[in-house]
């Protein structure tokens, strides 16, 4: 058995048995699988309800922070070129406990 074989196993498995399960359950009741998708989806969104919730409040933990480290970016910026400025910048940044990858979260 290979490492991906595991792996789906271990976390994709569940979720598709459990919303095999969602989805019949739901056809049961509403004897259309159009309207079973809609619900299922629904049922969906509200299971993630949680997720999205800590992830938004982890995104404006950071948006704060980087809010803050806005001045000090700026100075070392302002006062600083080469070499000097992008090992200022990431010593800046260690201090502070903070990644500008971070911001690529943004996107997603």
């Amino acid at each position: 058995m290979s490492f991906l074989s595991i792996l789906n196993l271990i976390f994709l498995e569940p979720f598709k048995t459990l919303f095999e399960i969602l989805f019949y359950i739901t056809n049961k009741i509403t004897i259309s699988a159009g309207v079973s998708l809609i619900v299922l989806g629904f049922l969906t969104s509200m299971m993630l309800l949680p997720a999205y919730k800590s992830i938004h409040a982890i995104q404006e933990k950071y948006r704060i922070l980087k809010a803050s480290l806005k001045d000090g970016i700026a100075d070392i910026k302002a006062n600083h070129t080469g070499e000097e400025r992008t090992a200022l910048l990431k010593n800046y940044y260690k201090q502070n406990n903070y990644s500008p990858l971070i911001s690529f979260n943004d996107f997603m």
